[in-house]
């Protein structure tokens, strides 16, 4: 169902007539039509033609001129927002509009001067509360007439979705999620007249879920894989096109987070640069188990292993035989990875413990801080493996992990 939804003020007050009114003008909208009237709802609803028309003014409104000009409409009567009191009574108002599922335009011509800032907030909490569609959002700037007096009806609906894609980019550097701007991507490049001459941004949606899906099960590897792919897809967008405009405002600061993890020389270098990086996106339990790892990546390479051969498994057990006799390892290190894995034991289990409190949850994320500036102090300082050559022994003589 199309809904349009429109505001209403009082006009302007006519020195002779005494009375308030607007003025008539040609109004003029993208499909080059003009439509002499009074109220831009009603060249809109000439121009759109929607199943259903909500009215939002104040009880001083020009509410004849709506009955004239619109004639069947839904009346959504507010009061003049002269206190947070009337803003919320507003605000309960407009939101009890039945929009969900429908195609939604709005025009906020004629309202209040703070009605444009409310309709910002209406729109995303019509769209991802209620699941409407927003198809336009119109202004009639009579300021702007041409010389022939047309006033031209621009559709603000591009703002509206740079706040979409701002949020998206919200997400992506503060949780690492970057699927709101891939469907962002998507939804626009599926409606491009000439996909083909989109180039990389047609990948770009499945780079950024590959990464976001990377993010989420902490997969170190195809982290680092899908955060190269989507620094080579940005770096190959030479010329962003029309409608993608958001794009290239976001683009150098999207790849800005994504060379973050581009230029470590060594692999546990770059794993401690992830580690920091989820606690920071406050992905506390990904750091968590990123943080063993990149003490045992840090370990193979000092062994000149492969960080990813066989005998990475049997780390954990190595190290807990020597927690107490620090044989192998550093007493520093053993009392690190011994406070490492406690916690690594109340996340896996959920803190699941009737005495589990906020103060548990707050501790714990300051516990797992520290543990992280520690562990970098002990990999940059070398304070880690005792004995190289007792430890690849001990690794041969332990069972299959």
């Amino acid at each position: 169902m199309k809904t349009l939804i429109t505001t209403l003020g009082r006009g302007q007050f006519n020195k002779e007539t005494k009375e308030f009114d607007y003025f008539e003008v040609p109004y003029r909208l993208s499909d080059e039509k003009t439509y002499r009237t009074k109220l831009v709802a009603r060249a809109l609803v000439e121009y759109l033609k929607p199943d259903e028309v909500y009215v939002v003014g104040t009880s001083e409104s020009l509410w004849n001129l709506a009955d004239n000009l619109i004639g069947n409409y839904k009346r959504v009567e507010i009061p003049y927002g002269k206190s947070q009191e009337e803003f919320w009574e507003m605000f309960r108002k407009v939101y009890s509009i039945d929009v969900e599922g429908k195609e939604l335009y709005i025009d906020i011509t004629h309202g209040f001067r703070s009605i444009p800032l409310m309709t910002t907030t209406m729109v995303s909490l019509f769209t991802k509360v209620k699941g409407a569609h927003i198809k336009g959002v119109y202004y009639g700037i009579y300021e702007a007439k041409s010389e022939d007096g047309t006033v031209p009806i621009i559709d603000l609906l591009p703002f509206i979705e740079l706040n979409e894609w701002i949020e998206g980019f919200t997400l992506l550097t503060r949780y690492g999620d970057g699927l709101s701007i891939a469907e962002l991507v998507k939804k626009k490049a599926e409606g491009y007249p000439d996909r083909k001459g989109l180039g990389r941004i047609n990948s770009l949606p499945k780079v950024l879920e590959k990464f976001s899906q990377a993010v989420s099960f902490n997969a170190l590897e195809l982290i680092t894989k899908s955060t190269k792919d989507l620094i080579d897809c940005l770096e190959k967008v030479d010329k962003i096109p029309t409608g993608f405009e958001a794009l290239e405002l976001l683009k150098d600061a999207i790849l800005s987070e994504a060379l973050k993890f581009a230029s470590y020389k060594s692999v546990w270098e770059k794993q401690l640069k992830l580690v920091k990086w989820l606690f920071e996106k406050r992905r506390y339990s990904e750091a968590l188990i990123a943080l063993e790892e990149t003490i045992f990546t840090y370990i193979m390479e000092s062994l000149r292993k492969d960080y990813l051969d066989d005998s990475r498994r049997k780390l954990g057990a190595v190290f807990r035989e020597d927690c107490e006799s620090h044989r192998l390892f550093t007493k520093d290190m053993n009392k690190l990875f011994s406070r490492i894995q406690e916690l690594r034991n109340k996340t896996g289990h959920a803190f699941m413990k009737k005495s589990t409190s906020e103060g548990d949850i707050k501790e714990a994320i300051n516990n797992l801080r520290d543990y992280i500036k520690t562990a970098e102090e002990l990999l940059k300082e070398g304070r880690v493996v005792k004995d190289f050559t007792a430890l690849r022994e001990a690794l041969e003589a332990c069972p299959e992990a």
